[in-house]
């Protein structure tokens, strides 16, 4: 069968308005999805035909690599049909249910299509119906959001006055698993209502089973617009996760978060990688910035004092309000990590001040020069300062903590026995001269604020 230049190939699959078919662009040499109404003619048959016409519109107006393109609308024979890209793949379904997936893969897929939400956001464009049989995963792993024939134009985008709703008595449009309590309540919608339906899929994904419980569509949408999460039986996902999406499925849109693009950066941001990004992309300026002590570290008095200023940093105050944090977040297992914890951080501090006293008096002693004597001290407060931005993510300022993250976490801290070997002091970069050294001081000051994941938003 031809359709102008497309020359249909095989079906696809088909659903209650129309047919897609696969097909051959002999202009482009390309293969391409077509979607096809049905033949058929029936009282609905204009308002399928109104919907296919409003996918294509809403898809113009988008250009994203996780959106699907369409390339052409038309009419065959009275039957109204659109061409679109041809994905080779799966529906993110199918992905799922192919294969366990770990958290981390399941995050990354879902990222990408919050990522076409966004996109379509900016446009002004609600999907209305997001689930996981709208979303396409390809060979190559990228992701395309797609049927937007439900589509409406938030209420202050261009154009949105030209779109109207259903009457009251209709139903409302969407999968009622995934809509949100506004779109069951048949009120108003906007891009929060994308979030609501994205966070459903979500949770579904990583925890086998969907937030809201009820054999009944009158059942399901008291829990919905309750807003009672079931408690999940199955512990998986850290905690940073499922608190982005219990905000995200909250039944007032307000108490939602701000935006689809500020769900995504909750969910790409783990507190504790956040914290490893930020010290790492300071490593640099602060090993520079370290070596400004050059006179000071030879003109102190003694070599005394070393516990106390690490005590700065992981002092009582400091160790009461990680144990407080990290304890009480998994009941009997809290404890257990909690003493663990407790136990390297404590080596941890003994071998970083029995380092800085090692240094001081190595040097007061004649046994190490002015330069090694400064890359040392430098490496020492680059230590100091990483551990300071990680016990603020264990104190919980950057929101709950993963409890099986909390030990591995300590292994990311680098090693302090570096700040003693010479060899490697001695490839370091040499220190600022005096016309910068104020500007590094200041650049230092505003890094270690900056590297503590309390800076986060939520």
């Amino acid at each position: 069968m031809r359709l102008g230049r497309f020359v249909l190939l095989s079906r696809l699959g088909a659903g209650g308005m129309g047919v897609v078919y696969v097909a051959y662009d002999e202009h482009l040499d390309r293969k391409v999805a077509v979607k096809m109404l049905h033949s058929r003619r029936h009282a609905g048959v204009e308002e399928a035909r109104r919907v296919l016409l409003r996918e294509a519109q809403a898809l113009g107006r988008l250009s994203h690599p996780n959106v699907v393109t369409v390339h052409e609308v038309g009419v065959h024979e009275g039957r109204v049909f659109l061409a679109m890209e041809f994905v080779a793949g799966s529906t993110l379904r199918s992905w799922q249910q192919e294969r366990p997936r770990t958290v981390e893969e399941t995050l990354r897929v879902y990222r990408q299509a919050g990522a076409g939400l966004v996109a379509a956001h900016a446009c002004g464009l609600v999907h209305r119906d997001f689930k996981p049989e709208n979303v396409m995963v390809s060979d190559d792993g990228r992701v395309r959001v797609l049927d937007f024939g439900l589509a409406r134009f938030a209420p202050s985008a261009p154009g949105a006055a030209d779109e109207s709703e259903p009457p009251a008595s209709q139903p409302q449009a969407g999968t009622p698993a995934y809509m949100a309590p506004e779109q069951h309540a048949g009120q108003g919608v906007d891009a929060r209502t994308d979030q609501f339906a994205f966070c459903v899929a979500l949770y579904e994904a990583l925890y086998g089973e969907r937030p809201f419980e009820g054999s009944s569509l009158t059942e399901l949408r008291a829990q919905v617009c309750a807003g009672q999460v079931r408690a999940t039986r199955r512990a998986r996902g850290p905690r940073w996760v499922q608190a982005a999406l219990r905000r995200g499925l909250q039944p007032d849109p307000g108490h939602r978060w701000p935006s689809m693009q500020a769900l995504l950066e909750a969910l790409g941001a783990h507190p504790l990688a956040r914290w490893r990004r930020r010290a790492a992309a300071a490593v640099a300026v602060l090993g520079a910035v370290g070596l400004l002590a050059v006179g000071r570290w030879a003109a102190r008095p003694s070599c005394d004092g070393a516990a106390a200023k690490l005590g700065e940093v992981w002092g009582p105050a400091q160790r009461e309000a990680v144990r407080r944090t990290v304890s009480g977040a998994g009941g009997g297992q809290g404890a257990f990590v909690w003493e663990r914890l407790d136990t390297a951080l404590g080596q941890y501090h003994r071998t970083w001040s029995a380092s800085h006293t090692r240094t001081c008096l190595e040097h007061r002693r004649g046994e190490l020069s002015s330069g090694l004597l400064d890359a040392s001290m430098s490496c020492l407060e680059q230590r100091r300062g990483e551990l300071q931005a990680l016990v603020g993510v264990l104190s919980g300022r950057s929101g709950p903590v993963a409890l099986e993250q909390v030990l591995p976490s300590v292994q990311t801290l680098d090693r302090v026995e570096l700040c003693s070997d010479r060899s490697w002091l001695g490839s370091r970069i040499a220190p600022p001269d005096g016309r910068v050294a104020p500007d590094v001081e200041r650049l230092r000051a505003r890094l270690v604020e900056g590297k503590a994941p309390c800076a986060s938003r939520p």
